[in-house]
């Protein structure tokens, strides 16, 4: 039994090696977005000048930096030819400034760089492995690092875990890959997006079934969920994108929190009008459930804050039913407005 197990481990390592035969050497695209953080942009950039593999070229999207975004200070060497900048003369956010990269994108997998973050020396050699011939569009694991780092792991891998569990994904035998299929994972991720299923690798070709970035702050995430709904996805296992976490992000201060609540309800009621979820009826019911939440998540985040409540965001939080959140919450919100009134 055992020589037998060895026989077909070997075996399967073939075959992945003779699927992986073109794709191994297949150029990433890095699409780097910035604005208006040159050191922390040479920081980034410097992680992607010292990968281990050599099949990949730079797309640095500058978003109406002011002043303009520069590569002289870079020290790019050898790899100048690779590394290109385009600029926009105005700033209108990440997700026009990804759509941007990927136009511009000359590579057969194209992933994306925050300006605040790194790549590991060998996520883009590792991707590239991964890029299994039955995988459009491959999650990357992130590991943190920064002063709030130990917090953020703790909180990613308790989320990562559940979202595992619940997409009953298929794990590779011999790599850190997890298959998933479509519709699993999909409504696994409406229970919550950690940061893993929001650093993509795809095939450039299938961006456009996907559909480009929308919106901007936090509604951008929303192109996760249709990357789970119309590719064959996986997720790489392994930390190789590196998240900074020191207060740094625009979207790490504590009225980020409601900024945030409120976009997850655009993006939920976006999925509804996707014409898979308008198509499929459970997947509709699953929609509008997560819906009601995100309506409740809203109010309770409008209450902590000390803003005016909002009386029909609650209403609406209720559409799928009362239970004792709900009475607590309702409760809560008539007695601050008894004693604001009295």
């Amino acid at each position: 039994d055992r020589k037998l197990g060895q026989c077909l481990r070997f075996c399967e390592l073939e075959s992945s090696t003779t699927r992986l035969r073109n794709s191994s050497s297949m150029r990433i695209s890095v699409v780097l977005t910035t604005h208006n953080r040159p050191a922390l942009l040479a920081e980034s950039v410097r992680s992607v000048l010292v990968q281990t593999s050599d099949e990949w070229e730079l797309v640095i999207v500058d978003d109406g930096s002011s002043p303009p975004a520069g590569l002289q200070d870079m020290y790019l060497g050898d790899k100048a030819s690779r590394v290109r900048l385009v600029r926009r003369d105005r700033a209108a956010g990440p997700s026009d400034a990804r759509n941007t990269g990927v136009a511009a994108a000359q590579g057969a997998i194209v992933t994306f760089l925050d300006d605040d973050d790194l790549l590991a020396p060998s996520a883009l050699a590792e991707i590239s492995e991964a890029m299994y011939d039955d995988i459009d569009c491959m999650f990357v694991k992130v590991g943190c690092f920064g002063s709030l780092a130990a917090g953020t792991v703790e909180n990613q891998e308790r989320a990562l875990a559940k979202i595992l569990r619940e997409a009953n994904g298929s794990p590779h035998s011999i790599r850190p890959i997890v298959r998933f299929k479509q519709n699993k994972l999909f409504l696994a991720l409406l229970q919550g997006l950690p940061m893993s299923f929001q650093r993509p690798a795809l095939r450039r070709e299938y961006f456009a079934r996907i559909g480009p970035y929308r919106g901007v702050g936090f509604s951008d995430l929303e192109w996760s969920y249709r990357a789970a709904l119309r590719c064959r996805t996986a997720l790489l296992n392994k930390e190789l994108y590196m998240v900074r976490c020191d207060r740094q992000s625009y979207f790490s201060r504590s009225e980020s929190q409601l900024r945030l609540a409120e976009s997850v309800v655009r993006i939920r009621k976006n999925l509804l009008a996707l014409p898979e979820v308008r198509r499929n009826r459970s997947l509709k019911s699953h929609v509008g459930r997560a819906l009601c939440q995100s309506y409740f998540h809203v109010s309770w985040h409008s209450l902590q804050h000390g803003m005016r409540f909002p009386w029909a965001s609650f209403a609406r939080s209720c559409g799928c039913g009362i239970r004792w959140q709900h009475l607590s919450l309702f409760a809560r919100a008539l007695w601050r407005t008894v004693v604001s009134s009295g």
